[in-house]
């Protein structure tokens, strides 16, 4: 799968997340794998993220994405793009549970709404802050182009702040 994203090191473990959707920690000092899970299994799922820690809560952040709208310069199927929604997910760092999943594009919206970039974590306040992309086709997600505030924690939306309205695109 290949990484696209960078590892997040604690004082045990190393976090990683591959293109293909699979979750990882490893022991710090050794690298034998303490658990691995996958996320997803859709072929559209794409983790561009890195892995954020709350080390002190044993919560691990990551956001789901998409390919993208082509492979190798080929539009993808657009039966394969409706069948792509992305999330933010906290898991357990200990075991890789999940903990919570915050839907970025949630029914009856349409798909799409990767969400490529990492997040940044205010342990104070416990919240995270993380941006979206853009919906593949409509009915736009809220969520869509915007910048999302939750808590790490529990996963409850706090707010968000969307740059670009009804903004659906795909290549092709």
């Amino acid at each position: 799968g290949g990484y696209t994203g960078s590892p997040a090191v604690t004082a045990k473990a190393v976090y990683v997340a591959n293109r293909n959707g699979l979750l990882s920690a490893f022991d710090r000092k050794t690298g034998t794998p303490i658990w691995e899970r996958k996320l997803d299994a859709g072929p559209h799922t794409h983790i561009w993220s890195s892995p954020m820690v709350a080390e002190a809560d044993n919560v691990v952040v990551v956001g789901v994405g998409g390919l993208g709208t082509r492979d190798n310069n080929v539009a993808l199927p657009q039966s394969q793009l409706e069948s792509f929604r992305g999330w933010v997910e906290g898991a357990d760092a200990l075991t890789g549970e999940q903990l919570w999943k915050f839907d970025v594009t949630p029914m009856p919206d349409g798909a799409g709404v990767s969400v490529w970039s990492s997040a940044a974590l205010d342990t104070k306040r416990k919240m995270l802050f993380i941006g979206t992309g853009n919906n593949y086709c409509r009915p736009v997600s809220e969520y869509s182009d915007s910048l999302l505030a939750l808590d790490y924690v529990t996963g409850e939306h706090k707010w968000h702040a969307q740059f670009t309205m009804n903004d659906a695109w795909t290549v092709g």
